[in-house]
C-alpha cells in the first residue's frame, strides 16, 4: 500500500505510531499541527478514509487548513465551540455540514483530541470523522413523518368535532321539529276522521313520511357520532354497530371482546370505532360475505382490533396501490390507525376473505 505523504516538519514518534494505526481504518482521520493562528492549523496527515469521504487526495490537502471543507451552511456556532475547545486543549465532539471536493454537502460527525508530548505540551490534533448524511436524512424523514402524523391527527380531531356538532343539531333541533310536526299531524288526523277517504290517506302518507324522515335523521346522527360511544365506551358502541348492520343487511356479525374493563382514551376509542365502521362498510358493499367477526382484545401490553369476513377477498397488493375499489377505504383506515399511533395490517386473497388488524401499545392505559 502506498504510504500517505506528510509534511517534512518534525513529527513525534507518537504521531507516527498513530498514523500507522489509523491508516487502514474506514473512518476518516486527519491530523493537524497545533498552530491555531490563521491560516492554521495545517493538515499533516490524512488516511484513505478521508479521501474516500471528501474526494480530496492527501497531496491536495497536506499543508492546508481543514477550513477547506467548510462552506456557507457550516454551522458557525459549532465552529466557535470547536475553536474554544482547541484553544483550551479540550476534546471536541460535534456535528455540522461540510463540503466535498465536488461541492456537495455532507453531514459530518467528528471527534477531535489533542496529542501532547512528554512535557504535556499540545503538538497536534487528531480528528476522527464520519459521514452521517444517511442518518440525518432518516432523522429528517422521521421528523417529517411525525409532523404529518400530528397534522393528520389534528384534522381527524377537527372532523370528529364537526361530526359531533352536526349530530347534535340533527338530534336536538331537526329531531324536535319533526316530533312537533308528527304531533300536529296526529291532531289533524283525529280532526279529519269524518272527511273523505282521500284526505285521510293523504294525512296517513304524510305521517308515514315523517316517521321515515325521523328514522333517517336518527341513523345519520348516529353514524356521525354515536352517543353510546361517548357515554359508555367502545365495546357497547361496536356491539350496537354489529347489531344494526346484522338487522339491516344480510350478514351475520359476531362481536367479542376481552380485557376492556377500563375505557381507552377518547381519541383511541373514536379511531378504532371508525376503522371498524369502515371495515364493516367495505364488507357490506364489496365482500358478498355471509359472516363477519369483530374482536377487541386488550392485554397488559397491547390493544388489538381484528375485523374478519368470509367474503370474496381481493388482491391486497393492488388495493394498497389504489388499484382496487376498496383502495380509498383502506387508505382511510390506515390514516386513522396512524393518527392513534397504531399498526395497521391487511390480509386478503381472492376467494379467502379479508382480515384487518389494528394494534397499538397499551402504555398503561
Amino acid at each position: 500500500m502506498k504510504k500517505t505523504k506528510i509534511q517534512k516538519n518534525s513529527v513525534s514518534s507518537e504521531v507516527r505510531l498513530l498514523q500507522a494505526a489509523v491508516q487502514d481504518t474506514e473512518d476518516s482521520v486527519l491530523i493537524t499541527d497545533a498552530n491555531l493562528d490563521p491560516p492554521g492549523p495545517k493538515i499533516v496527515f490524512v488516511n484513505p478514509g478521508f479521501s474516500k469521504m471528501t474526494g480530496y487526495t492527501s497531496e491536495e490537502v497536506i499543508g492546508k487548513s481543514p477550513r477547506l471543507m467548510q462552506g456557507p451552511n457550516t454551522d458557525r456556532k459549532v465552529l466557535d465551540r470547536l475553536k474554544h475547545c482547541l484553544e483550551n486543549g479540550e476534546p471536541f465532539f460535534g456535528e455540522a455540514i461540510n463540503y466535498r471536493k465536488d461541492g456537495t454537502e455532507y453531514f459530518l460527525e467528528w471527534h477531535i483530541s489533542p496529542v501532547r508530548d512528554a512535557a504535556g505540551k499540545i503538538t497536534h490534533f487528531v480528528s476522527v470523522q464520519r459521514d452521517i448524511s444517511e442518518r440525518k436524512r432518516a432523522e429528517e424523514l422521521h421528523v417529517q413523518f411525525q409532523k404529518q402524523k400530528a397534522r393528520t391527527a389534528a384534522i381527524v380531531e377537527t372532523q370528529e368535532e364537526e361530526r359531533r356538532r352536526i349530530a347534535k343539531e340533527l338530534h336536538d333541533a331537526l329531531g324536535q321539529m319533526l316530533v312537533a310536526a308528527k304531533f300536529n299531524i296526529d291532531i289533524l288526523e283525529d280532526q279529519l276522521e269524518a272527511t273523505g277517504e282521500t284526505t285521510r290517506k293523504l294525512t296517513s302518507d304524510v305521517k308515514n313520511l315523517l316517521n321515515q324522515i325521523m328514522l333517517e335523521v336518527r341513523r345519520i346522527s348516529y353514524n356521525l357520532m354515536p352517543s353510546i360511544l361517548e357515554d359508555f365506551g367502545l365495546p357497547p358502541a361496536l356491539n350496537q354497530l354489529c347489531e344494526q348492520l346484522s338487522k339491516n343487511e344480510n350478514l351475520r356479525i359476531q362481536f367479542v371482546y376481552s380485557g376492556m374493563e377500563k375505557r381507552l382514551p377518547g381519541v383511541v376509542e373514536i379511531g378504532l370505532y371508525r376503522i371498524a365502521q369502515e371495515a364493516l362498510n367495505n364488507i357490506v358493499k364489496h365482500a358478498k360475505a355471509h359472516e363477519a367477526i369483530i374482536q377487541l382484545i386488550k392485554d397488559k401490553k397491547t390493544v388489538t382490533l381484528i375485523v374478519e369476513d368470509d367474503g370474496l377477498g381481493f388482491n391486497s397488493d393492488e388495493a394498497e396501490r389504489g388499484q382496487h375499489r376498496r383502495g380509498m377505504g383502506l387508505i382511510n383506515m390506515r390514516e386513522r390507525a396512524e393518527s392513534i399511533s397504531a399498526l395497521f395490517s391487511l390480509n386478503s386473497q381472492p376467494g379467502r376473505g379479508t382480515e384487518v388488524i389494528v394494534q397499538l401499545k397499551d402504555n398503561g392505559r
